[in-house]
């Protein structure tokens, strides 16, 4: 009697079997390292954020550093003005009508002398508009200047267009600079973008100046 020879048929569905399991293997090992390159292009992208957002802290503090020197002033007039007609009847020149207190109208010169300051200081140009370079001197330099990566830029936006000269809107208690825009690019090559506002807070005569 004849027997079955399945020794052929097994052979072959141990090596089906065997290409299997390596495909799979090398599905797994590919998912793994795809996983892995995601993660440190992920820890990449959030260190890039962060370094923009450093550069932006320095920004912000020579904004600060603007309204703080602005702040001071204000308050020399304001004293050499108490000082000068405090006592007296007479009035300083532009100063609000008789009719308003003393108290109110001393708030609208402070005010006054404060934002013409502030922005004589950030070195505006033309009316209504601030200079870049004015505000991101505290900025590290070696950033600005660097001819490799990493490096940030930092600019105005202004009428879509990145600019030297940005808009400062007058909000009668505040001022805001508009479109400040900061770009950093990573030792990796990664790109990282903000552009936000800052707001300086035209502070009373007795609170220091804020910055936001």
């Amino acid at each position: 009697m004849k027997r079955n020879d399945n020794r052929g048929s097994s052979i072959l569905m141990v090596i089906l079997v065997a290409a299997g399991i390596g495909v799979m293997a090398a599905i797994a090992l590919w998912v793994s390292l795809r996983n892995v390159q995601m993660k440190t292009t992920d820890a990449e992208i959030k260190e890039s954020f962060y370094s923009a957002e450093g550069v932006l802290e320095q920004v912000k503090a020579g904004v600060k550093e603007k309204a703080e020197a602005a702040y001071k002033e204000a308050v020399t007039k304001d004293l050499e003005n108490f000082a000068k007609y405090g006592n007296s009847s007479q009035t300083p020149a532009g100063a609000a009508s008789s009719t308003v207190s003393e108290k109110a109208r001393r708030a609208e010169d402070f005010k006054r002398n404060f934002k013409d300051t502030f922005k004589r200081s950030i070195d505006r140009g033309s009316s209504g508009e601030y200079n870049i370079k004015s505000i991101s001197n505290l900025v590290d330099q070696s950033l600005l200047n660097s001819p490799t990566y990493p490096y940030a830029v930092v600019s105005a936006m202004n009428g879509g267009y990145s600019r030297d000269e940005g808009i400062v809107k007058d909000e009668d208690d505040k001022l805001v600079l508009k479109g400040i825009r900061v770009r950093y690019v990573s030792e990796d090559e990664q790109v990282s973008e903000i552009v936000t506002d800052i707001t300086v807070a035209v502070p009373k005569p007795d609170v220091v100046s804020r910055t936001s």
